[in-house]
């Protein structure tokens, strides 16, 4: 039951201008362990406590890892001026949606995506009152 999840490192280390070799520095991990996970096994501890260790050293929620039903941060970034852009990013976390199992499987529309984002800046917003 293996799967790619090294496209989504891959995203990540895009989104904070950083290398693989940069990424293996931070976590140390070595270069072939991060690539390895193109053959994800999430019975695997060994790739557990890799995609643990990648996701604190880039700053995302594992979930976003393992998860089928996410939308990443390259798709939500995407969608936001750029005022809105560095907002979502001035927080530790880059942001990702989790979404409905069925969603994920036939697709998630632009509408229901951008009412989804809309949420979000929503309750960034929220907390930037408090």
């Amino acid at each position: 039951m293996a799967k790619n999840v090294y496209t989504k490192v891959q995203e990540m280390l895009d989104l904070r201008k950083i290398s693989v070799e940069e990424l293996a520095k931070r976590t140390m991990l070595e270069i072939s362990d991060i690539e390895g996970l193109k053959q994800f096994n999430p019975k695997k501890a060994s790739h557990l406590a890799i995609v643990q260790a990648i996701s604190l050293a880039v700053g995302i929620n594992v979930y976003y890892f393992l998860g089928d039903d996410v939308v990443g941060p390259k798709q939500i970034l995407s969608r936001l001026n750029v005022f809105d852009q560095q907002k979502i990013m001035n927080g530790d976390l880059a942001p990702f949606l989790r979404i409905s199992k069925e969603q994920a499987k036939r697709g998630i529309t632009d509408q229901e995506l951008d009412s989804l984002i809309q949420v979000m800046l929503e309750q960034e917003r929220h907390l930037d009152a408090k």
